[in-house]
């Protein structure tokens, strides 16, 4: 096992270009590793644009967010390759002694990490893959959770093991601005039924009955959703017996932190509001239709229950509302 705290390091780079907030959120318990091993360090995440959030939201953990517009290999950095250049220049300016690739099994990346030219590389590789000079590399785990591959490799060489939940840190104007959505003050369910990739949603009619099934033991429902989820969040309010809150588009990010974790539960799709749910430490049930739940599931615990569809031939069924009200049932009574 290598022990990287031996050499003699002032610059950190972190690289991980995925774009789904529970992308970054499994990133979290990597950071808390490095910082805990590195403290004096300055770190630095290259990301997508649309990664700078981390940056308030973590100043302990990360110093600089660099936004990555291209990237050869990540079709989510689509920007001109004029900006490639010019990032690259700058990474070459920058003098990073060690690069955490944390992006995946390096089947994609590795080969770019020659940018940093002086750096020792920290990455996977896929079995039979040899690294490259200046790579401590281990083979990328076939399972587990994302959160645990991502820190195993930081504890692999010879950072502190941290724990491995989420966390999301919330603030006094986070609970101001949910507090100025006046919801029901005796509790509300939120509902939560878009997700990034159509194939991760579960079925509207589906939400609706699991809904006004919430509605009917008393529970108000609060339906969420980015700008983009209006759609789906419509749906599902057409076919609901009952009249739900919306708020879809309304929320900040750390206002949608502050309402998951003030709810009663919420069911949402294996999607971010999931790994959110989590980092707040929010009563959950996630139901998921496509992913691997083993990595991008929740992780155990009696306030988070994942419904899994089921192999059926070469097809699979989605949870039934009747599942995923037991879920909810389970999860209440814990």
């Amino acid at each position: 096992m290598p022990d990287i705290k031996r050499f003699g390091i002032e610059r950190v780079a972190v690289v991980r270009m995925l774009p789904g907030l529970g992308d970054l959120l499994c990133l979290v318990p990597a950071l808390r590793s490095i910082r805990a091993g590195l403290p004096d360090v300055r770190i630095s995440l290259l990301g997508l644009p649309t990664s700078r959030w981390m940056l308030s939201r973590y100043a302990a953990l990360v110093d600089e967010v660099v936004a990555v517009e291209w990237w050869p290999g990540i079709p989510e950095a689509n920007g001109t390759r004029r900006s490639w250049l010019e990032l690259a220049a700058g990474i070459r300016r920058g003098e990073f002694d060690l690069v955490f690739q944390l992006h995946g099994d390096g089947s994609v990346l590795n080969s770019t990490m020659r940018v940093f030219p002086d750096a020792t590389i920290v990455t996977h590789h896929l079995d039979g893959a040899r690294p490259a000079p200046r790579m401590l590399s281990r083979p990328w785990p076939v399972t587990g959770h994302e959160a645990v591959r991502l820190k195993g490799l930081c504890e692999w060489v010879g950072l502190p093991e941290v724990p491995s939940g989420l966390c999301f840190p919330l603030t006094t104007d986070d609970d101001a601005e949910a507090a100025d959505l006046h919801l029901p003050v005796n509790g509300y369910a939120l509902v939560h039924p878009g997700a990034s990739r159509p194939d991760r949603r579960w079925a509207a009619d589906g939400f609706a009955a699991l809904a006004d099934g919430l509605a009917g033991r008393g529970l108000p429902v609060v339906l969420t959703g980015t700008s983009l989820d209006g759609g789906a969040v419509a749906k599902v309010d057409a076919a609901m017996r009952f009249q739900p809150v919306r708020l879809e588009g309304r929320t900040s990010l750390g206002a949608l932190g502050a309402l998951l974790r003030g709810a009663v539960v919420t069911v949402c799709n294996d999607t971010g509001v999931g790994h959110l749910a989590a980092a707040v430490d929010g009563r959950a049930v996630i139901v998921v239709t496509t992913s691997d739940v083993d990595r991008w599931g929740p992780m155990p615990s009696e306030r988070r229950v994942a419904v899994v569809a089921q192999a059926s031939g070469r097809t699979a069924v989605d949870p039934s509302v009747r599942d995923v009200l037991d879920a909810v049932d389970r999860v209440l009574g814990a």
